[in-house]
């Protein structure tokens, strides 16, 4: 998830003569991208809760908290997220920086 996320991003900055992607393709893997990722945010929130690191690391939980922070087309969802979040900080399954 997160490798795609980034991958449409980078080329996207990378737009002035350096990608190999026009900005009509950039644009709609972009928009695809963080629709399926979205998609499977919410499944691994419904199933698993928020993904601290005792489920996938802390590399995973951060790379997760990315993915979220571009749902922006689900506010509600974002705002559940964080709600679990600050649960996660309390275990001591994530780690608050900000």
């Amino acid at each position: 998830m997160f490798r795609e996320d980034q991958k449409w991003r980078v080329a996207y900055r990378n737009t002035k003569g350096k990608s190999e992607y026009t900005e009509e393709v950039i644009n709609k893997n972009w928009t695809t991208t963080d629709s399926l990722n979205m998609a499977e945010a919410k499944r691994i929130i419904n199933k698993h809760g928020y993904p601290g690191y005792a489920l996938v690391g802390e590399r995973g939980s951060g790379r997760f908290w990315a993915i979220i922070q571009h749902c922006d087309d689900d506010l509600a969802f974002q705002e559940k997220v964080l709600k679990l979040m600050k649960v996660a900080v309390q275990k001591k399954e994530i780690r608050w920086s900000g």
